[in-house]
C-alpha cells in the first residue's frame, strides 16, 4: 500500500467514524419526534441515536408537559438509561424541562438580564420565589430600598408579616448565585436598581 492509499484510507475511517451515531449518555439532552401516545407512555423517534420512551408514571406527574402535545411534534427529553431491558432509550421530559431552565437560568446570569420571579412564600430571612420552574430565594438583604422591610427595633415577626405581603407578587431581579448541584438559585432585586 502506497502512501496516497494509506492516507485515503485514513480519510475513510475518519469520515465513516463521523457517520456513526454515538449511544446518548445518561443526562444528555436529546430531540424527538413523538411516534405515539398513551396514557402508559410515551414513543418518541430520536432519528439514528433509536428509539425513546417516557413512561406513565412521569407522564401522570407532569400533564402540564404534554398539554397540547400530538403526533408528530418534536420534545426535548433528558437521557435517564441509554438502553433499558426493552431496547428503549429511557427518557424524561420533566428532568429535561429542569435542565433547559438550569441552562437558561445561568445565561441570565452571565448576561446580568433581569427576569421576573414570582414570590409563593416568605420566612424571616427572605422570600421563596419561582423562576421557569425553579425554586430559588431572595435575602432580605438584597431587597430594594422600597422594598426593604423598615422595622423599629428590628422585630421579627413585624419584618415577616411585612414580607408576607409579597406573596403571589412578581418580583424584577437578577440572578447573582446558582448551583445547579445543589439546586440553589439565589437572586438580588437590590441588583436592579
Amino acid at each position: 500500500m502506497n502512501k496516497n492509499q494509506s492516507q485515503n484510507m485514513k480519510d475513510l475511517l475518519t469520515a465513516k467514524q463521523n457517520e456513526i451515531p454515538h449511544l446518548p449518555q445518561i443526562g444528555e439532552l436529546v430531540e424527538g419526534q413523538i411516534m405515539e401516545m398513551s396514557k402508559n407512555s410515551l414513543i418518541l423517534d430520536l432519528g439514528p441515536l433509536g428509539t425513546g420512551i417516557v413512561y406513565g408514571g412521569e407522564l401522570k406527574e407532569n400533564k402540564g408537559l404534554l398539554k397540547g402535545l400530538k403526533i408528530g411534534d418534536t420534545v426535548s427529553a433528558l437521557v435517564l438509561d441509554s438502553e433499558n431491558e426493552d431496547g428503549y432509550i429511557e427518557l424524561s421530559l420533566k428532568e429535561a424541562n429542569l435542565e433547559k431552565s438550569w441552562q437558561a437560568a445561568k445565561e441570565k446570569k452571565q448576561t446580568q438580564k433581569v427576569v421576573v420571579v414570582k414570590v409563593v412564600e416568605a420566612n424571616r430571612g427572605g422570600l421563596v420565589i419561582t423562576f421557569n420552574g425553579l425554586v430559588g430565594f431572595l435575602p432580605v438583604s438584597q431587597l430594594s430600598d422600597k422594598n426593604y422591610p423598615q422595622v423599629e427595633g428590628g422585630d421579627k415577626d413585624k419584618i415577616l408579616s411585612h414580607l408576607n405581603k409579597f406573596i403571589n407578587q412578581e418580583l424584577k431581579v437578577r440572578i447573582i448565585g446558582l448551583d445547579q448541584n445543589k439546586k440553589q438559585l439565589i437572586v438580588s432585586e437590590k441588583a436592579v436598581e
